[in-house]
Order: C-alpha cells, then sequence, then structure tokens
C-alpha cells in the first residue's frame, strides 16, 4: 500500500517537473526573442543616427567647398 501511494507521488512530482521544465522552456523562450527584439531595435537606431549624421557631415563639406571654392 505504502509502495503504491510513494510510486503515485514519485509519478506527480515527474509530471509537475516536466511543467515545471516546460513553463521555464517557454519564459526564457519569451526572453530571448524580447531581447533580440531590443537589440534590433537598438541596432536600427544606431543605424540611422549614423546615416543622418554622415549625410550631415557631407552636405556640410559639400556646402563649405561651395562656399570656399567662390
Amino acid at each position: 500500500m505504502k509502495l503504491n501511494e510513494v510510486t503515485a507521488d514519485v509519478a506527480s512530482l515527474k509530471s509537475d517537473f516536466q511543467l515545471l521544465e516546460n513553463s521555464v522552456i517557454l519564459r526564457f523562450d519569451k526572453f530571448e526573442k524580447n531581447i533580440e527584439l531590443k537589440i534590433f531595435e537598438a541596432l536600427n537606431k544606431n543605424m540611422r543616427w549614423s546615416i543622418g549624421l554622415i549625410a550631415l557631415i557631407v552636405t556640410v563639406l559639400k556646402l563649405a567647398d561651395t562656399f570656399v571654392g567662390k
């Protein structure tokens, strides 16, 4: 009788651990995707700032060349 109870408890623990593992995997996947999204957004923002800054520098240099060249 006791052996059956222990066996049932072990089976229940196995099930609980499987649910816990699935929950952890799901949360980790969400966390990982969230981190990837934030990195992607940061890279896009930095790229836009870099391109804008390069365009500004080129424009300023072109204007300086135009006025100094006269």
